[in-house]
């Protein structure tokens, strides 16, 4: 068995090499002067296990040509066995078409991956478990929200585990299930008479508790700044922020520290300043149930 990293690889190609005490190889990539991009993977990988790692952000139009390049180009071996590990795919949040005309472009994104003939697929919390279905290959989708939840753990008394809707629930359920404590989600609530707009737990009372946010992605921040502002009005007393993909574009975490959050975590599926959960371990777990 191989690691291939790609050049986009947040490092953790090289932990999960490390673990499994196998060899990692670097791809050769370059850009021509007309923008094109060059790739070539270099090694004796022949009648093996081949593992391919790449996240998608930043840059993930050119991420996701790299990746789809590293894997023709490993079809040019005889391997046994190709799996791809993408910790964050992108725009899995294109994923229904709103109006007429629009592209479903996280269906592409998984068609062309099912073009390349790989075996398995190793991903973090897909926005979209329906996405799933897309894929011709074997999944698995590592769900991270329990390794986050277990950071915030000698941290906070009382918590309450807190999903940004109801589209999200589950992860918080997961979150909660791990560290035995309650979880709930947030709603919007207009006001008819002014069109204002507050947000608050659907059920349970938040006064005076430690909150924990968990949530797939965190882009811009706006739905957690505005979430924090509500819920520091309603009495929490620490509030803390799990996301396991920080793309954090712009100075969205100081938008967020400022709005009363007291820290927020993500995942190493990319590169942040705030990567601090790590996923090598769950990764070589699946990979172990592949081979």
């Amino acid at each position: 068995m191989k690691i291939v990293s790609c050049s986009n690889d947040p490092g953790l190609g090289e932990l999960i090499a490390k673990i499994m005490d196998v060899d990692l190889i670097k791809t050769s990539s370059r850009i021509f002067p007309d923008g094109e991009l060059y790739v070539r993977v270099e090694g004796e990988l022949n009648e093996e296990d081949v593992i391919v790692v790449q996240t998608t952000y930043p840059n993930q139009n050119e991420s996701l040509m790299e990746l789809y390049f590293t894997i023709d180009s490993l079809r040019s071996y005889k391997l046994r066995k190709l799996i791809a590990v993408v910790p964050y795919l992108a725009y899995m949040r294109q994923d229904k078409r709103f109006l007429i005309g629009e592209a479903l472009s996280a269906n592409i994104v998984i068609s062309i991956l099912n073009m390349l003939n790989i075996d398995y697929f190793i991903t973090v919390d897909i926005h979209n478990d329906y996405c799933l279905n897309w894929f011709k290959c074997k999944v698995i989708n590592i769900h991270a929200a329990p390794l986050l939840a277990n950071y915030f753990k000698e941290r906070v008394s009382k918590p309450i585990i807190l999903s940004p809707d109801i589209g999200s629930l589950n992860r918080a359920m997961e979150a909660a299930n791990s560290l035995k404590v309650d979880y709930d989600f947030l709603i919007k609530i207009r006001d008819r008479v002014t069109g204002g707009i507050q947000i608050r737990p659907k059920e349970i009372d938040i006064s005076g508790r430690d909150v924990i946010i968990i949530d797939d992605i965190i882009s811009t921040g706006g739905t957690i700044i505005n979430a924090a502002a509500m819920l520091r009005k309603l009495g929490v007393n620490k509030l803390f922020v799990g996301c396991t993909h920080p793309l954090l574009v712009g100075n969205a975490l100081e938008k967020i520290l400022q709005a009363g959050v007291n820290e927020i975590v993500g995942s190493n599926s990319v590169r942040s300043s705030i990567s601090k959960v790590q996923l090598q371990e769950e990764i070589v777990k699946s990979i172990m149930e592949i081979i």
